[in-house]
């Protein structure tokens, strides 16, 4: 969550509540889901009930690279 707030500059407390709010409303982040995968960490994931799997395939992002070292 710290990262998210940070990556938006937004205070923490904005995320947490950005965060609940799409728990509460999935409709919000459709055709993805936010999923909490430990605490204080979240990962958005496609809902394979409204994409294909070409579709789901084509969001996989592989590891980044830190900003401002694109080659």
């Amino acid at each position: 969550m710290d990262e998210l707030a940070r990556a938006l500059d937004w205070p923490i407390q904005r995320a947490a509540d950005a965060l609940d709010a799409l728990s509460r409303r999935p409709i919000l982040s459709d055709p993805l889901t936010v999923e909490q995968v430990g605490r204080g960490a979240f990962a958005i994931t496609p809902r394979p009930d409204r994409l294909s799997s070409a579709q789901r395939d084509a969001l996989i992002v592989g590891p980044r690279s830190p900003r401002g070292t694109r080659k």
